[in-house]
């Protein structure tokens, strides 16, 4: 989990890095995101891990075998889409918008 935890916060960084500099690629239209997210579950063996940083969780949320929240960079929550739903009956996107309300 530690691994995952570092892995998933050096992505954010240089996701957020990429955002700053204005590189192409750092923010993109739903058709885009769509072939994206294709492209990702269809072409990756199924041994490995795939880290998606997003906001956007309805978007990702039918493919995630997992997730985890950060939130002023600690873990706010981390789990699987089926465990959160029997627990709070909630899915990844409700709950997102529960912990991340302005």
């Amino acid at each position: 989990t530690k691994h995952i935890y570092e892995t998933v916060l050096e992505a954010q960084k240089r996701g957020i890095a990429a955002a700053k500099a204005g590189v192409d690629g750092a923010s993109v239209d739903a058709a885009a995101r769509d072939y994206i997210i294709d492209t990702i579950i269809h072409n990756f063996a199924p041994e490995s891990s795939v880290v998606i940083s997003t906001h956007l969780i309805s978007d990702i949320e039918k493919v995630m075998d997992g997730f985890i929240f950060l939130k002023y960079g600690k873990i706010a929550c981390i789990g699987t889409p089926q465990g959160l739903m029997r627990k709070l009956g909630k899915t990844v996107d409700e709950y997102f918008r529960e912990v991340f309300r302005c």
